[in-house]
């Protein structure tokens, strides 16, 4: 079981060659992982603002994350008040609340993080990358 960051689930749907080598096994080998619904949120803003290479319009984002999970057998766990509380009482080593909310989503379910992000390497995390 692992929790991907957002720029992992990204890169697992088109840009695999952007995830490093250790990072690709463990996603190959687990069938349990899992992402926050912080990166839904994350996904939305990115498309909005231009920040995707791929294409859609926002109201076609919803089934393509739909397929991508089911593809890849990916759940979503919920931003839980846990959640919500634990992200806000972390070491500020991170700014970005999405980023925050997603180490949260990790610790709660005891899982590593799927990600190239090295301050949250710096958090009560095990990280993979």
């Amino acid at each position: 079981m692992a929790v991907l960051d957002t720029c992992t689930f990204i890169w697992l749907t088109g840009q695999t060659e952007l995830i490093s080598p250790k990072a690709m096994k463990v996603l190959e080998s687990t069938s349990d992982l899992w992402i926050s619904a912080m990166t839904v949120i994350e996904i939305h803003r990115l498309l909005r603002a231009g920040r995707l290479e791929f294409q859609m319009k926002e109201r076609e984002l919803a089934p393509w994350l739909e397929a991508v999970m089911e593809d890849f057998s990916i759940q979503c766990q919920s931003i839980t008040r846990e959640i919500a509380h634990r992200s806000e009482t972390l070491p500020w080593h991170h700014k970005d609340p999405a980023d925050r909310m997603i180490v949260a989503t990790a610790q709660l379910l005891d899982q590593p993080l799927i990600t190239p992000d090295r301050l949250i390497a710096q958090y009560a995390v095990r990280t993979i990358w």
